[in-house]
């Protein structure tokens, strides 16, 4: 379901109905998936899952705040804890690639990328929150 909603976001004008509606279902989908992954990943004691699933919620959960709040500025707690929570899961991810070159285990590539893109991301998005001003911010008004 996700998958459709997030096709339907892309090929659907910012917006729209359409885009608004599908953009919704995509977020509930990638939450359900988190909150279903992140104790599958402690059960299976699991790291690599766990990390991964706040990558992607991170993902999701920025976009939603975003579109709502068009400012650029944080308007709760939460907005700067999920910045600080991603730049930390980048660098679990960095450290965990390390452990993984050193064992041969082929992820590290994969954990090393997706820690890099963390970092920068959730520093993007700090930067934003502390200096009150979107990145892009003309994009997400529309203008």
């Amino acid at each position: 379901m996700s998958l459709i909603a997030a096709i339907l976001v892309v090929i659907s004008s910012k917006g729209q109905k359409l885009h608004v509606n599908a953009g919704r279902v995509f977020f509930w989908g990638v939450f359900t998936i988190f909150i279903t992954a992140i104790p599958m990943s402690i059960m299976n004691s699991d790291i690599f899952l766990f990390l991964i699933a706040i990558f992607s919620f991170y993902l999701a959960f920025a976009g939603m705040r975003f579109a709502i709040n068009r400012t650029g500025i944080a308007s709760s707690f939460l907005d700067w804890f999920a910045s600080v929570l991603m730049v930390l899961s980048g660098l679990s991810m960095w450290l965990l690639a390390i452990y993984y070159v050193i064992n041969d285990i082929s992820q590290y590539i994969t954990l090393t990328i997706f820690g890099s893109l963390a970092i920068v991301l959730g520093y993007t998005d700090f930067r934003s929150y502390k200096n009150k001003h979107a990145v892009g911010n003309k994009e997400l008004q529309g203008t």
